[in-house]
């Protein structure tokens, strides 16, 4: 779940079993003072876990079963970027952070310039539904200003917090202790409806 890009909603999946193993895929911003749909704002039958909305709201970013999946909302359009998961829009919505196989990525919107900036192997195994992730995998959030990727990462049974330059690739430890940061600069209205 993340917020919109205005910070006006939440965004998240719903999952409507539609068969005894067919699912449909929701992508909906969600109203969180009063706990309601908004608006539904792609449907898909292949999935479509952790959505990420670019900052226009033209582009969305999510995991499909075992791939990153982008979906002009305009055109309908979707095409693959990568194998992975967690999607996140660099501010200025040209580039895609994720978490992939064996480490964190980041790629064109248009799958061209992909680079592992950060060696990093996360236990998964292959099952009939797809990917299942063993360990709580690192979540990239972007910072404001698009230089460093914020995430969490597990060595030998403990989280902890870290930052990386992504034109250096040094990565510097924040916090110890540490899951699911979030960089970014949406301003939230913090007060009850």
């Amino acid at each position: 779940m993340r917020w919109m890009p205005d910070g006006s909603a939440l965004l998240t999946t719903i999952a409507e079993q539609q068969g005894p193993k067919e699912y449909r895929y929701a992508v909906v911003s969600v109203d969180p003072h009063q706990c309601r749909v908004l608006n539904e704002l792609y449907v898909t039958l292949k999935g479509a876990h952790d959505p990420d909305l670019s900052s226009s709201g033209q582009l969305l970013a999510f995991a499909g079963p075992d791939s990153i999946i982008v979906v002009d909302l305009d055109t309908q359009q979707e095409w693959l970027l990568g194998e992975g998961i967690v999607p996140s829009w660099s501010p200025d919505d040209e580039w895609l952070a994720y978490t992939g196989l064996d480490g964190l990525y980041v790629v064109r919107k248009d799958g061209t310039d992909g680079q592992r900036v950060l060696e990093y192997w996360v236990q998964c195994k292959m099952t009939p539904s797809g990917l299942t992730w063993n360990d709580w995998p690192p979540l990239p959030e972007w910072s404001p200003d698009g230089k460093w990727l914020v995430y969490h990462r597990e060595e030998r049974g403990k989280y902890a917090i870290y930052k990386l330059n992504l034109e250096t690739h040094e990565e510097e430890l924040i916090v110890e202790g540490g899951l699911n940061p979030d960089w970014r600069s949406t301003p939230v209205d913090t007060q009850a409806k």
